[in-house]
């Protein structure tokens, strides 16, 4: 599933949250030839697909790491925005910076466009 020679040619911040179906060392493999800002996470109790049609939300545990999961990839992408600079730079926030916060700042963002 995971092709290493792949990795190189990816020009954009990237985040990988791979299940326990895949290959470790493929992963491991595919992150040392990331050329840019990345995050890669292994989740070792979760299926292929478990962020997607293939996760048991009725099931806790599983609920609580697809949760974990969009949590890691909206801080991954506020983190690594284009408007990183601005915020760290310019933008000093009010409030603490939460799931919630980045969330409501996502949609704005979606929203103005």
């Amino acid at each position: 599933m995971i092709d290493a020679g792949e990795a190189p040619s990816i020009n954009v911040p990237y985040i990988m949250l791979p299940s326990k179906d895949e290959d470790a060392n493929a992963v491991k493999e595919f992150q040392s030839k990331l050329k840019v800002p990345h995050e890669v996470e292994t989740f070792p109790d979760q299926v292929h697909g478990w962020m997607g049609a293939r996760g048991d939300l009725n099931d806790e545990s599983v609920s609580q790491e697809y949760q974990r999961g969009y949590r890691l990839i909206l801080e991954f992408l506020y983190d690594e925005s284009p408007f990183a600079y601005y915020r760290a730079n310019l933008f000093k926030p009010q409030a603490p910076v939460t799931s919630s916060t980045l969330f409501m700042a996502s949609k704005n963002l979606i929203c103005a466009r």
